[in-house]
This record gives structure tokens, C-alpha cells and sequence, in this order.
């Protein structure tokens, strides 16, 4: 175990159990450490913005950071939790792949899958990773982010995968602003060939896109016309998820 790392959780722990900022002096005595220490550790956890200087003088308490990243992480596990119902209606109703993503920046991450009980049809593993540019789940997912994440997106560079995939701001910035305008996303044969999928956004009440949720399977039973007509029901359903995650705008045209 990383010592350093030790000491900053447990100082991170003493002052989450604190009812008030307190002074170097007091979290030394109390993490049993020299006063330079806990200094150190504490000038390192203000420049990572974990602890804020409170404004009585060279008193400390924690920060927004923490409980930014910790949301996140609830947003997660109660989003998977609240979408399994209605990932297996549609199981049953399209007999397709059904997927629960999250993005993370260029890639998204499956949370939840179901998989289709036809011989031929398209998955991945929870836990497993895809390019946000080239999946519906992540177009989706991007299509109601800030700017500047498109950018820097782009900046990184969009590989290519297929003839297909789109490789430049300008396609995917004219995919997304359709995604916005219809309320889902699709996806032929942009990451694998022979692979289609369609993917809406699910919505925290605080109006963020936290996940995506998507039916994916083979091009040629999920052709552009059996997509179109399945975006509905995803979109739906996924409105479904963001109302009860306490969402109350809507899902479908860019004024979510």
C-alpha cells in the first residue's frame, strides 16, 4: 500500500467526519502525524481541489470535488438498478442485444447487458469498453454534452474503424445534431462491420445525460428501417429511467 496515498485518505476521512473546518495543529494530533505532514498533505488535497482553506484563516474542510464524483458514481449504480426492467421489455419485444452505457471521455462503458437469445447476434461484457464516436450508445450519450467535450474529442482524434466510422468534427458534429433533434441514435456498421445499434439518453434530475440505452444486433435484421422504427420505444423507455431518476424535461428535440 502506497503510504501517501493512505495518509491523504485518512485525512480525507477525518475531515468528512468533521462537523466544522479544523486547523492543521488539530488534524495532525488527530492522524497522529508531525504538523509538517498533515501540512503537506493538505496543501497537495487544496491544489487537487479535494479540501478548500475555509475562511477563518488556516482552518480546512473538504470540498465540492468529492461529493461531484461521488454522485457520479450513485447516478451509476442507481441508474443500472432502474433501468433493468425496462431493458428486459425490450429484450423481449425486439429479441435484440440490449446495452446500458456510460461515457468516459473516448471510450463509454457497458454497465448493464442482456443479451438476445437468437444464434447470431451482438454483445460485448459489463465492464467492457467502445469508442464513443463509432457505438449509437455513445453518440447518444454525446450528443447532449457540452461543446467543448466534442472538441476536445475531436482533438484526440477520431480513429477509424470501418468505412463507415465518422472521422471528422464537422460528420460528427451533423450526427449529433440529428441525435438531438429526434431523440436517439443509430449506428451501422461504424465499430465492427455487421454490427447496428440504436441508443437513447437517460437524464438525472439535475438534467445531465448519464447513461445511454441501447438495442444492438446484426446490420441485416437491424437495417435503417427497423432502427428508425425501433428509436422510439428506446427513446421511451429511457425517458422512463429519467423521470425516475427525477428528471422532468424532455428527451426528445434539442431543448431536452
Amino acid at each position: 500500500m502506497d503510504k501517501t496515498v493512505a495518509k491523504a485518505f485518512a485525512l480525507i476521512t477525518v475531515l468528512a467526519n468533521s462537523d466544522k473546518p479544523r486547523g492543521v495543529t488539530d488534524l495532525a494530533k488527530a492522524c497522529g502525524w508531525s504538523k509538517s505532514n498533515a501540512f503537506r498533505i493538505l496543501s497537495t488535497l487544496v491544489e487537487l481541489g479535494i479540501v478548500e482553506r475555509a475562511e477563518a484563516g488556516a482552518r480546512y474542510a473538504l470540498g465540492l470535488r468529492l461529493w461531484e464524483l461521488g454522485s457520479k458514481v450513485v447516478d451509476r449504480l442507481d441508474v443500472r438498478q432502474l433501468a433493468l426492467p425496462y431493458m428486459r421489455d425490450l429484450a423481449k419485444s425486439t429479441d435484440e442485444t440490449l446495452l446500458l452505457a456510460v461515457l468516459d471521455f473516448e471510450n463509454i462503458i457497458y454497465l448493464e447487458q442482456i443479451e438476445s437469445s437468437q444464434p447470431v447476434r451482438a454483445g460485448t461484457r459489463i465492464g467492457g469498453t467502445a469508442p464513443t464516436h463509432a457505438t449509437a450508445n455513445g453518440k447518444a450519450l454525446l450528443a447532449f454534452q457540452r461543446p467543448d467535450v466534442v472538441d476536445r474529442l475531436c482533438c484526440a482524434g477520431l480513429t477509424r474503424f470501418t468505412a463507415k466510422t465518422v472521422t471528422s468534427k464537422s460528420a460528427l458534429e451533423g450526427v449529433i445534431a440529428e441525435v438531438r433533434k429526434r431523440g436517439f441514435a443509430l449506428v451501422h456498421d461504424e465499430w465492427q462491420e455487421g454490427v447496428a445499434g440504436v441508443a437513447a439518453p437517460v437524464f438525472n434530475g439535475d438534467g445531465d445525460v448519464i447513461a445511454a440505452l441501447g438495442v444492438s444486433g446484426p446490420s441485416h435484421r437491424l437495417n435503417v428501417s427497423k432502427a428508425m422504427e425501433l428509436g422510439p420505444p428506446v427513446r421511451n423507455a429511457a425517458a422512463k429511467i429519467s423521470k425516475q431518476l427525477g428528471y422532468a424535461g424532455s428527451t426528445h428535440g434539442t431543448g431536452h
